[in-house]
């Protein structure tokens, strides 16, 4: 199945999601807000916001090489 993808973004779940390629996997070690309140939860959803648009901006950069398709680095831990 992980053939059908180039990256695989985790939320610092490979120790439990043993499946998951580390040559495609992206890291984001993101706090899970359950049990915590709402403001952690809007911080999340911010975080995984600024992460997601990181990703889509490497990404068009990549399809704009000339004739070269440069390789996103998949073990980039991205922290803001």
């Amino acid at each position: 199945m992980n053939d059908k993808f180039d990256i695989i973004v985790t939320m610092g779940c490979t120790d439990r999601c043993p499946i998951t390629p580390l040559e495609k996997t992206i890291v984001w070690d993101i706090e899970d807000p359950i049990g915590k309140p709402l403001e952690k939860y809007r911080e999340v959803r911010d975080t995984s916001r600024n992460h997601v648009e990181h990703l889509i901006e490497e990404i068009k950069e990549n399809t704009k090489t000339e004739g070269k398709k440069r390789k996103i680095n998949p073990r980039l831990d991205l922290h803001f």
